[in-house]
């Protein structure tokens, strides 16, 4: 980690906070001029199931709809329902206050515990708190001025799977084990004396939140890169009022990367994914919020998809180098890219012949 490391360029002029009835999860039911209005994600799973494809069956269907039940089943926390410090803590009330160190060693502690390996904890940019949530709600957190984010793995080999119910089931796992842990890390923070808002996709922009606080940074199809996990993680996050000790942001080498690597576009069934070899800002759609330097995606082709398989996809997840089991061989080629540039098409190469 470095403190001089600049994960992303802003331009203070063009962005703004991000409407979150504006992303693509969002815009089916309001948005008439969205390409897939009206739109469910699964609604085309039984046409899918009917066609008898491997991967589409409705046993698998039952698993991947049950694999959200967690996620689905606790009622998602909006801005406004912050977790309040308990009245009662006498359980917890210990004789003197702990330090931001302190706090931030026990809770990564607890979330690598809860299942989480991933976790970090960072100061606030209210840059990626949402404007208004899915209600139309202004989101305003000022008080809770540090975040702990946290990434869950995903199961790589059932994400091989993609763009299929198995690898879809993975996802659910993940997000399912997300809900899990923001709650249970929520309720602990609120015995500890402090406001706690658990958030999966809720409240805020988890990716810039997780690159803030250390997790990895984003690749060119805007998701998170771990040095460990590559893709292969779902996020979610807690804000607090705790005092947290702050991480930095990660330099893996994977901007560097990015530009010569083209595999998550090259495997993107709808080239909803850009091949140009730098990030040029380009958008596409209100999905896109502008004034970031980065490679934005044509989320609206990338939604379309999704609807017309039945189920969402991880192709570019799954195809990205970084996205390879925790062998030697492999910490050595991201150790590569992380200190230097000048093997990367040859590292890329090789990552195309195994």
């Amino acid at each position: 980690m470095t403190s001089e490391f600049t994960p992303y360029q802003i331009d203070p002029a063009t962005y703004k906070r991000f409407d979150q009835r504006n992303i693509c999860f969002s815009r089916p039911k309001w948005d008439k001029s969205f390409i897939a209005y009206g739109r469910r994600i699964y609604q085309n799973a039984p046409h899918r199931i009917a066609q008898g494809l491997e991967g589409y069956s409705k046993e698998q269907f039952a698993a991947l709809t049950a694999s959200w039940h967690i996620h689905d089943l606790v009622p998602r926390v909006e801005a406004s329902q912050v977790i309040l410090p308990k009245e009662d803590t006498s359980e917890t009330d210990f004789p003197s206050e702990t330090s931001p160190e302190q706090n931030s060693t026990f809770i990564k502690k607890f979330v690598n515990d809860l299942g989480a390996p991933v976790v970090g904890t960072t100061k606030v940019n209210k840059n990626w708190t949402y404007s208004l949530d899915v209600m139309g709600e202004p989101v305003e957190i000022d008080q809770l001025t540090n975040a702990v984010v946290f990434a869950v793995p995903m199961d790589q080999e059932r994400l091989k799977e993609s763009p299929n119910f198995i690898a879809s089931t993975a996802v659910g796992v993940a997000y399912s084990k997300c809900r899990f842990i923001a709650q249970s890390l929520s309720e602990y923070i609120s015995q500890m004396g402090h406001i706690a808002l658990p958030a999966v996709n809720e409240t805020g922009l988890s990716v810039p939140l997780a690159i803030d606080a250390g997790l990895g940074e984003f690749g060119r199809n805007g998701l998170l890169i771990n040095d460990k996990y590559g893709m292969a993680v779902r996020i979610a996050k807690v804000f607090t009022d705790m005092p947290l000790a702050q991480d930095s942001p990660m330099d893996l080498g994977v901007r560097r990367f990015c530009t010569k690597c083209k595999k998550c576009a090259e495997r993107c069934p709808v080239n909803a994914i850009s091949h140009e070899d730098q990030p040029d800002g380009k958008v596409f759609s209100v999905s896109n919020n502008p004034g970031a330097l980065k490679w934005y995606v044509h989320v609206d082709k990338c939604y379309r998809f999704w609807t017309y398989n039945g189920s969402d996809c991880s192709n570019c997840v799954t195809n990205c180098p970084f996205t390879k089991p925790n062998t030697w061989s492999h910490r050595m080629a991201r150790g590569i890219v992380k200190r230097t540039g000048a093997l990367n098409g040859l590292l890329l190469r090789i990552d195309n012949w195994l």
